[in-house]
């Protein structure tokens, strides 16, 4: 999965309420659940997938990265 095709549907918005986790968390879980990331599918590195969705704080990448990885790997367990 290229992290430009991932950005849009991924990118936190700062106007809302929701925390950058939980705007991810549900980004991510609406990706899956529209095909665009397919269970299993390798995953950007946290610094590409940080830069295109202009997240600049260390924390944050390794949030991004982390969170996927774990949904992805809960996705594919329960496939």
């Amino acid at each position: 999965i290229r992290a430009e095709a991932l950005a849009p549907l991924l990118r936190p918005d700062p106007s809302k309420a929701a925390s950058l986790q939980e705007q991810l968390r549900r980004a991510i879980i609406n990706a899956l659940s529209l095909g665009a990331i397919a269970p299993g599918a390798g995953l950007p590195s946290s610094r590409t997938l940080s830069e295109a969705l202009n997240v600049s704080d260390l924390l944050q990448k390794r949030l991004i990265y982390l969170k996927l990885k774990d949904i992805l790997d809960a996705k594919e367990q329960s496939a």
